[in-house]
């Protein structure tokens, strides 16, 4: 609706019953209309972060998953099917440390432990991930402790293909 005297949008929640006399005949309407222009405004706000939010990730080339602080996912992006051959819901409830190569997996543990401590490590690190086609891929990834943020609620990992470069190393 709009403001009578300005014309301003304004969205309102309208309630209304019907009073009744004694023999069941209406007698009035009686009701309330609360503006509640500001909580449509937050509303509009959160839907728009959210759309920004599926246009960075959807088609993204980075695997971002969050994690608690023993490596268990709680969320995956569309990412993973790109770089581990699995769709975001079949990642989640798994470990991080499930996909890694066994030789690696400690060095993982450490990591993840370091980064849980606060002390994130600005490098990013090397890990070989088995793909589901059985195929091994090497993937940079980079942790963030949010865990004590309740928006993130974990450990962010972002992880990026680097198997390219790693075989030119190799092949150095």
């Amino acid at each position: 609706v709009h403001r009578h005297k300005t014309r301003e949008r304004i969205w309102v929640r309208e309630n209304a019953h019907v009073v009744r006399g004694a023999d069941g005949a209406e007698l009035y309407y009686e009701g309330t209309v609360e503006d509640i222009t500001g909580q449509r405004l937050t509303e509009l706000a959160l839907g728009a972060s959210e759309r920004r939010f599926r246009a960075f990730i959807e088609n993204s080339q980075v695997l971002t998953l969050v994690c608690d602080a023993h490596g268990q996912v709680i969320y995956a992006s569309p990412a993973s099917q790109r770089l581990l051959g699995l769709v975001p819901h079949e990642v989640l409830r798994t470990r991080v440390f499930d996909w890694l190569h066994p030789d690696e997996v400690a060095q993982a543990r450490e990591e993840l432990l370091r980064v849980v401590e606060s002390r994130n490590n600005p490098d990013e690190t090397i890990h070989r991930v088995r793909h589901a086609d059985g195929s091994w891929r090497h993937l940079a990834m980079l942790g963030s402790n949010c865990l004590a943020d309740p928006a993130v609620g974990g450990v962010v990992l972002n992880l990026r293909d680097v198997s390219g470069r790693a075989r030119a190393e190799e092949a150095l």
